[in-house]
């Protein structure tokens, strides 16, 4: 098993791993933290987006109101209504219903109570049908003789409607209703005006129409999605569209009365998005990996600024191993551990000198003649004893 023996090698392993550990976990939570800042933010923008398409919607009725008000308290239109001639509506109104159509509104209808139609300037041989059963919206606004707008179906598709009751003794005798079509002019309009895509589906009791598209014929959303959807939920999730990245966002249409109609559609390319989002994240990396590389330095600047003095003073402490006591302790002057194991070393110098000394002492005294002992009163004359 390899093992790392140098102690600035270790430094530096264990300093780098640490680093690119940490890197690699804060760059892995700041990548998700971007994505999900981006994911919130491009579902904020979408839902902006489909508000504001709703919004769109809501102005078209009110600019529809405006136009059936104008029509339902001009004398001659209430005159000829009261009296039953539908003959002299149209003369009156063919020439507005030209205009009307140039600016999306292409239905002009009067409605007698309860939702019986009395005139359509659009189609004048069509006139005397009950449309009550899909047109509540009519019979709500004989009845009450208030305005109304909302969405509702008309005879062959789903339309922003405005009606006017005209009124006599406080009655109603009939309601003005203008007809704004989900048409290709309406979607138009709000793709050029919100940069996203669009479409408008219908569930016609059988199964879901896409009354009008800025795309075609290419289907992005699925029957059970658009059902769900109905059903009350939106639905947001990534697809390809036209080759590129897209987000799309199913909401719903609701008419006069809060009840979902129909679906809407919004696509919106994410190139931007995604193109930010990899720039981030490269970004990120190179970022990562020069913090890494600035750590490995610092690293081996401090690796070798701790192991050149321990192989110093290692260097010192083989020749005063042999006896070599003629040598300068490196780094006495440090304030640091480094600092405290030299002055060690130095200590452990000085006690072999003073060793060696005692030593050598020794041996000269024992190499000294020694002088030789006299026993007590030799020398002297031994007093001779009388006889």
């Amino acid at each position: 098993m390899f093992k790392l023996r140098s102690i600035g090698a270790r430094l530096v392993l264990a300093i780098s791993l640490t680093v690119a550990a940490a890197c690699a976990i804060l760059g892995t939570f700041s990548m998700m933290q971007q994505r999900a800042l981006t994911r919130l933010a491009l579902e904020q923008q979408l839902k902006l987006q489909y508000d504001s398409v709703i919004a769109a919607l809501d102005y078209e009725g009110r600019a529809a109101l405006a136009v059936s008000t104008v029509i339902a308290t001009l004398p001659p239109v209430a005159d000829a209504v009261a009296s039953g001639d539908r003959d002299r509506l149209g003369p009156l109104l063919l020439a507005p219903l030209a205009a009307l159509k140039a600016q999306g509104m292409p239905l002009i209808s009067f409605q007698a109570p309860p939702a019986i139609n009395f005139y359509r300037v659009h189609d004048p041989k069509a006139f005397g049908d009950d449309i009550s059963a899909r047109r509540t919206t009519v019979v709500e606004s004989n009845r009450t003789g208030k305005p109304i707008v909302g969405v509702e179906p008309g005879r062959d598709a789903l339309s922003i409607f405005a009606m006017m009751p005209i009124m006599r003794d406080g009655k109603s005798l009939a309601v003005v209703d203008i007809g704004v079509a989900f048409g290709k002019e309406f979607v138009d309009r709000a793709k050029q005006r919100f940069g996203v895509d669009l479409a408008v589906h219908w569930f016609d009791g059988k199964a879901f129409k896409t009354l009008t598209s800025t795309f075609g014929d290419i289907e992005t959303a699925t029957q059970d999605e658009l059902r769900g959807v109905l059903n009350g939920t939106t639905l947001q999730r990534d697809t390809t569209f036209g080759g590129h990245a897209a987000t799309v966002y199913l909401g719903q249409v609701k008419n006069y009365a809060g009840q979902p109609v129909a679906v809407l559609e919004v696509i919106k390319d994410t190139t931007a998005y995604e193109t930010a989002a990899a720039s981030s994240q490269r970004n990120l990396i190179l970022g990562t990996f020069a913090i890494v590389a600035v750590a490995v330095l610092l690293a081996f600047l401090l690796g070798r600024g701790l192991s050149r003095p321990l192989t110093a003073i290692t260097a010192v402490m083989n020749r005063l191993s042999t006896g070599d006591t003629d040598v300068a302790i490196p780094g006495g002057d440090r304030k640091d551990e480094l600092g405290s194991m030299a002055a060690t070393v130095d200590v452990f110098r000085r006690n072999m000198i003073e060793a060696k000394s005692l030593r050598d002492a020794q041996e000269a005294a024992e190499r000294r003649p020694r002088s030789k002992r006299r026993p007590c009163g030799a020398g002297w004359p031994t007093a001779s004893r009388p006889t």
